[in-house]
Formats: C-alpha cells, structure tokens, sequence
C-alpha cells in the first residue's frame, strides 16, 4: 500500500497573507508577537536573575529597595504568566532591568 503526501494547499476561500511592516519599530513588535514562545523564556530568565540577585543585595540594606526590586519583578512574571502583549512585556523587562541595575550601582 503506497501513500502519498502533498504538500500543496490549494482554495479558492483561502488566503495566507502576511502583513509586513515599513517601520523598523513595528517590525520589532511583530517579531516579538510571532515568536512569543521563544521570547518568553528569554524575557523570564534575564527578569528572574538579575531580580534574583538584586534582591539578595538589598535585603541588607533596606526593606524598600527589596521590595522595589520584588514588585517589577513580580510584575514581570504576573504579565508573562498572563499572555500580556510582548510591547508591555517588554517595557516592564526594561524596567525592571533598569531597577536592578540601579541597585547594583549604588
């Protein structure tokens, strides 16, 4: 018994069209929504380490930098686990990349 398999699609009601972007900033957003699954672990990782290790810098010195710390990290992990659109996601990394960054220098 022979099968065959083709992997020609063909309709007369379908159509596969993908929408691209002219603006460089746009292009990146799209990039980010196509490949959320990839991005998202990449996103948790660099949000939970350095969370991770600012919070273990802070505790010895003030109960608020922690958490400061804890709070954009938190959040982070809150809008992953909720499916939040990549753009916000990827402020709130920023962000919370920035606050860590921050307690490191001072």
């Amino acid at each position: 018994m022979e099968t065959t398999f083709s992997t020609e699609f063909t309709s007369s009601h379908a159509k596969v069209s993908k929408v691209t972007s002219t603006n460089k900033a746009a292009a990146i957003w799209d990039y980010l929504e196509e490949n959320r699954f990839g991005m998202t672990p990449v996103f948790l990782v660099f949000a939970a380490c350095l969370g991770g290790f600012a919070a273990a810098v802070t505790i010895k010195y003030s109960l608020v930098m922690l958490s400061i710390v804890g709070l954009t990290t938190g959040i982070v992990e809150v809008l992953l686990i909720a499916v939040a659109p990549m753009r916000v996601i990827f402020w709130f990394v920023v962000l919370a990349m920035l606050v860590d960054l921050f307690v490191f220098i001072f």
